[in-house]
Formats: C-alpha cells, sequence, structure tokens
C-alpha cells in the first residue's frame, strides 16, 4: 500500500522540518554561546586567581629577604 502526500502536505511537511531544524540549531547555537562564555570566565577567573598568588608569594620572599 502506497502512501503519498499532495502538494498542500509536501509544503507543510517542509515547512515543519523547516522550523523544528532552524529553532533546534538556533538553540545550540545559544547553548554553545553560553558554554563558551562560561568556560571563557572560568579561564579569567583560574588566571586571575594565580597572578594574586605569585603576586602575594613573591611579596613574602621578598619581605623575607630584606628581613632574613
Amino acid at each position: 500500500m502506497d502512501t503519498f502526500l499532495n502538494r498542500e502536505e509536501l509544503k507543510s511537511l517542509w515547512g515543519f522540518l523547516a522550523i523544528y531544524i532552524s529553532s533546534a540549531l538556533i538553540l545550540m547555537i545559544i547553548i554553545a554561546i553560553l558554554y563558551h562564555s562560561n568556560e571563557t570566565n572560568k579561564i579569567h577567573e583560574k588566571t586571575l586567581n594565580g597572578n594574586k598568588n605569585c603576586h602575594h608569594e613573591l611579596r613574602k620572599r621578598a619581605h623575607a629577604s630584606r628581613n632574613g
């Protein structure tokens, strides 16, 4: 038993598929942008904390060398 779609049904199917695929792509792009932004912020915070720790350690060593 063969099932064929008429012109209006095909048009509706292609319209639905276009909306479905484009909305899925837009959602994935939004998720990727949010993920990238979050990871960039984490890297920035880690680098900033590392620099603060390094600066603090250098100040401790400089202070120790002056006093000792």
